[in-house]
């Protein structure tokens, strides 16, 4: 039974390969025909690596999740979502998100700037857009911009 979970496995990890090589995507949707339910368990090893429920892991888990790292695998849907959305933004590096073409990256600029003052953001993230000079306050430099043009 074990050399066929790991055939499994292996089978699984080499359509996962070879599809982000196809795709250029490593966040392979969960509605994949043949490998949604095998990333959805992927993930939930991980979590319960991360968890107190680590003493459950086999030393075989925890060389399928290096071997899963180090191919890029998506463990953190949300975060990679959010990494690829700012690396856009750094990529375009406007002066403020009015100039961003790219709807989806405007909406995901003001959804920033709505967590930011929730004070809902982590740290983290704000130092990230700090680093490139986000535009909190977007209005306020607009207005800022204007009066400096009268004067």
């Amino acid at each position: 039974q074990k050399k066929n979970r790991d055939e499994y496995w292996n089978n699984c990890y080499e359509l996962y390969v070879n599809t982000t090589k196809e795709t250029g995507e490593y966040n392979i949707p969960l509605s994949h025909p043949n490998l949604g339910k095998w990333i959805r368990n992927q993930r939930l090893m991980q979590q319960k690596m991360n968890t107190q429920y680590q003493s459950g892991m086999t030393e075989d888990d925890n060389r399928k999740i290096r071997i899963l790292q180090k191919a890029g695998f998506v463990f953190d849907v949300s975060l990679h979502e959010w990494m690829k959305s700012y690396t856009k933004l750094k990529e375009e590096n406007p002066s403020n998100s009015q100039s961003v073409h790219d709807k989806r990256l405007r909406r995901w600029s003001s959804a920033q700037r709505k967590l930011y003052r929730d004070n809902k953001l982590s740290q983290e993230r704000i130092q990230l857009l700090d680093n490139i000079n986000f535009t909190w306050d977007l209005y306020g430099d607009i207005y800022r911009q204007n009066v400096q043009q009268i004067v």
